[in-house]
């Protein structure tokens, strides 16, 4: 018969005791990371609703504003062709006369005949077409384009707003998205203080914008890119150069004089040799900053197209629409990549974090509410985008926005995109603090990169008793 094993030292399933022991913490440590999973989810997701807010608001701006450069630009092709076929039709008035003559000569009527035939026949077509089109394109089509174009700055940032809202119920959340947009302001309507453009004082149309005076398309035409087309490109350049020649001197001027000044301190103090030769320095120091003033009072050469442009407009924009204050579109004053007017917010809030991993239903005792988790918080989440006109070069770039003394080269071009950018609660505060809540503000002024630590340990860690070691727990 089998002998019964002594409990006392009998050591079989001592493993086994140990290994439900370490079993029970295990569980408890894969509950914990499920718990921890959770929260990091919910965070991650929270914020990438507030994240698609705002990005989606940016993207409806940079939607109207390429639409609204588009309008200008199909205007200014209007304003183009108008004063083309003006200057044809001048062109071949002057022309004619001379061609008749041209075929009077029996030697040189084989040449001019058909020449001259062409320019009657030229001047008939634009005594018809030139009226028509006046009374169409130019009176009809002009005003409409400029009527979409407030349209669709006063309403993009309306639906930006919605699409907003719309993208916070698809994650579940109540979200809105808020930008400068939606406040009406009253600027300048120029960006360097500077230059007039159609108004001394412009309102905001809602997206960054305003409107100038129609004969601005005219304006832009003949002394921008359309004029300086007639002028050959040799002449053009020595424009250029000359033109930078003055900006030198101009910027030389004040170190020429200190140079002066420094030289006058010396010679008072200078004998024999050294006194003549600072004489004669100072004579030359004199006759430089006289050629640096004359130079630089005179007419800045790069412009010297603008009577060219001055008679083209008198010439061929005289009919009153071109008096219509609701003309083509250009940047609210101070607008330019990075500017705070270009920025927009998304803000979600909803339920907060639920630990599901905890006890649902407390043991009784004499205090129940020990066990009590409580209703969960709401926080509120948020994030910064912004459109831009993309590219490469510093804003005042020719390749950009150009120097912007005649108009905005990113208002006639659809090249406008969106982007998320660090938030920043100054920018918020300053551009759309009235739309957004005190206590939203403080909220995102009192956050900061501890946050989601701060958000670990009040959902997950706290109601276990623990706290976050030393150095925290980075999620950024």
């Amino acid at each position: 018969m089998k002998k019964k094993p002594d409990l006392l030292t009998d050591q079989r399933g001592a493993i086994m005791l140990s290994g439900v022991v370490m079993a029970a913490f295990l569980i408890a440590a894969m509950w914990f990371v499920v718990g921890v999973g959770d929260a990091i989810f919910f965070k991650v997701r929270a914020q990438e609703s507030a994240d698609h807010v705002a990005y989606s608001s940016a993207v409806v701006h940079a939607r109207g504003m390429n639409f609204v450069s588009a309008l200008n630009a199909i205007m200014y092709a209007i304003t183009a062709v108008h004063i083309v076929m003006g200057i044809l039709h001048d062109l071949f008035k002057i022309l004619a006369p001379i061609a008749d003559l041209c075929a009077a000569n029996p030697f040189t009527a084989a040449v001019c005949v058909p020449i001259a035939a062409f320019l009657h026949v030229a001047i008939q077509v634009l005594d018809v077409a030139r009226p028509m089109y006046a009374k169409t394109a130019v009176a009809i089509g002009l005003p409409a384009a400029a009527t979409a174009q407030t349209i669709a700055a006063k309403g993009y940032p309306a639906y930006a707003a919605a699409a907003g809202a719309e993208i916070g119920r698809d994650y579940g959340k109540t979200a809105f998205a808020v930008s400068a947009s939606l406040r009406e302001e009253v600027g300048s309507g120029r960006n360097d203080g500077k230059r007039q453009r159609g108004h001394e004082q412009s309102l905001k149309l809602g997206l960054p914008v305003v409107a100038q005076k129609m004969k601005t398309l005219c304006e832009i035409f003949a002394g921008g890119d359309g004029a300086s087309s007639l002028i050959p490109a040799s002449a053009k350049n020595g424009q250029q150069d000359l033109g930078k020649e003055q900006d030198r001197a101009r910027k030389e001027i004040p170190r020429l004089m200190e140079q002066r000044r420094d030289i006058l301190d010396e010679l008072r103090r200078a004998k024999g040799a050294r006194r003549a030769e600072l004489e004669r320095e100072l004579a030359k120091k004199d006759e430089e900053i006289k050629k640096s003033i004359e130079l630089s009072q005179k007419p800045d050469a790069r412009r010297a197209g603008d009577g060219l442009g001055s008679a083209i407009t008198q010439r061929y924009c005289p009919e009153p629409t071109w008096d219509d204050e609701n003309g083509p579109k250009a940047l609210f004053e101070g607008t330019k990549n990075g500017a705070p007017i270009l920025q927009t917010w998304g803000f979600t809030t909803g339920p907060g974090y639920v630990d599901r991993t905890g006890r649902i239903v407390a043991v009784g005792t004499q205090r129940p509410d020990r066990h009590d988790v409580g209703s969960p918080k709401t926080p509120t989440y948020y994030a910064q985008a912004e459109l831009f006109f993309d590219c490469d070069q510093e804003w005042k770039h020719e390749d950009c926005n150009g120097d912007e003394k005649l108009y905005d080269k990113s208002m006639y071009a659809m090249n406008w995109r969106a982007r998320l950018v660090r938030v920043d609660p100054n920018v918020l505060r300053s551009s759309v603090g009235g739309l957004v809540t005190p206590t939203i503000l403080s909220a995102i002024d009192r956050k900061d990169a501890t946050y989601s630590d701060a958000f670990i340990e009040d959902t997950v860690l706290r109601p276990r008793g623990k706290t976050l070691p030393k150095g925290g727990l980075v999620l950024h």
